[in-house]
């Protein structure tokens, strides 16, 4: 009998008897062959990683709705056979609590700027300490509409990125050009910075742009298309009339709300057919250096170099 036994633990080695099921906290990947599959939750994130990766990895979007809280069976399919899995942070996925990931394969892009996260309360947002109270549910989750913030984004995906078998040269290189890219942006925000306004808007996902823009905002909670007559829009806004401009995230949106001329801003959340997230993000200041240059009075710099 002791004999048996030895016989059977040595098959055992060589044929795979015996093994355990694989725990769910190391780290595995799906194809070892092929080149690094990487997942990410947003369509930003897609456009970032790529420039990064530079085809260096395969890089697949998860298609699901504004902060699902669950996956669908594939979905979860692809986090399985993914080396790396990217995702947005600042509680724009609560389906993180529903499923289970290595921690070694998960990468939260906003986890080091935790302290630092605005959330929305009421009709302003406001900036909690390192020891504040966070509702993951609260917090206004596009913080890829800051320049810094994006460009901390970009600095923690690169740093993981040259963990993983990717050419660290395309990965620099990339980065070097998103760096650029949002330098530009910067200049922008701290151009319109030397603008004081009050802003209205309806949804508080544009509250990044805001607070990086340095101007108060005053969401209100108005459907401003129920309104067929300016004089019943205008009296509705009545208590809000300190406010110079309307700040919406409908593109479709009239040029005049209630009386005040209306910026249309692009969250980004879907991808859109040759138009890359920079130049998405660049129309969004184009629209406010407009309308600022209205309100002043004075021409836009943008419009200076059109003609």
């Amino acid at each position: 009998m002791k004999h048996m036994l030895l016989l059977c633990l040595a098959a055992s080695a060589f044929t795979g008897c015996g093994q355990t099921k694989p725990d769910s906290n190391t780290d595995s990947s799906g194809d070892l062959s092929g080149p690094p599959k990487i997942v990410v939750s947003t369509w930003v994130l897609k456009e970032l990683t790529e420039g990064l990766v530079a085809g260096g990895a395969e890089v697949v979007c998860l298609e699901t709705s504004l902060k699902a809280q669950r996956l669908s069976d594939s979905q979860i399919s692809e986090l399985q056979s993914a080396d790396l899995t990217i995702v947005n942070g600042a509680g724009m996925e609560p389906w993180l609590q529903t499923v289970s990931l290595p921690r070694s394969r998960l990468l939260d892009s906003t986890a080091s700027s935790s302290a630092e996260l605005l959330q929305a309360d009421g009709s302003i947002t406001h900036q909690h300490g390192p020891n504040g109270p966070k509702d993951p549910a609260g917090l206004i989750h596009s913080t890829w509409l800051s320049p810094r913030m994006l460009l901390r984004q970009c600095e923690t995906i690169k740093k993981r990125l040259s963990t993983m078998d990717i050419d660290g040269t395309r990965v620099s290189e990339g980065h070097a050009a998103n760096e650029l890219r949002i330098s530009q942006l910067t200049a922008k925000i701290e151009a319109l910075q030397r603008v004081s306004l009050t802003v209205l808007t309806s949804s508080t996902e544009t509250g990044w742009l805001i607070h990086e823009l340095k101007w108060k905002q005053r969401v209100i909670g108005v459907d401003y298309m129920d309104f067929t007559e300016a004089s019943a829009a205008e009296q509705k806004l009545q208590p809000y009339m300190q406010a110079r401009l309307v700040l919406t995230t409908d593109l479709e949106a009239e040029a005049t709300i209630g009386g005040l001329s209306a910026v249309q801003i692009d969250l980004c959340l879907d991808s859109k057919k040759n138009v890359s997230l920079f130049d998405r993000l660049e129309g969004n200041l184009t629209r406010l250096e407009e309308a600022v240059g209205v309100l002043s009075g004075e021409p836009s710099r943008s419009s200076e170099t059109s003609e």
